[in-house]
């Protein structure tokens, strides 16, 4: 196994060339790359953020869960994710980006909500939806 750093020219979705030159081995000679390396292209990915899950509850202003209400979740980039809360008000949304921002919001006929913006961390849970009076 070789380790080697290098120059990455580019931006993400582009190729890098990667040339070497020079060539040594544990501090021996030069060795001719032309005899052990082939030149090649490095292709560039954006870096995968981790994900992790959003969870809590919704809730009435008394404490009261709020059964089967669509709970939202929408990314930077207008992605929009929903979930529906369970007879004990719990809500949860998985493979969530850590690190970014997202509007929470709940809509319900019977109910008002304030929608929240929240930055995700590694795990973000109990995230309460509290029903307007």
């Amino acid at each position: 196994m070789i380790k080697f750093n290098f120059q990455v020219v580019g931006a993400a979705g582009t190729s890098s060339p990667l040339t070497f030159t020079d060539f040594f081995f544990n501090e021996g000679g030069p060795f001719d790359p032309i005899d052990v390396t082939v030149n090649g292209l490095i292709t560039i990915v954006p870096a995968s953020a981790a994900a992790a899950s959003l969870s809590g509850r919704v809730v009435a202003q008394d404490g009261r869960p709020l059964p089967r209400i669509r709970v939202t979740l929408i990314d930077a980039s207008g992605d929009v994710s929903q979930a529906i809360s369970s007879v004990f008000g719990y809500y949860r949304f998985d493979d969530v980006q850590i690190g970014q921002s997202y509007l929470l919001q709940a809509s319900s006929k019977s109910y008002l909500f304030v929608p929240k913006v929240v930055t995700l961390g590694d795990e973000l849970n109990e995230i309460d939806i509290i029903a307007l009076p």
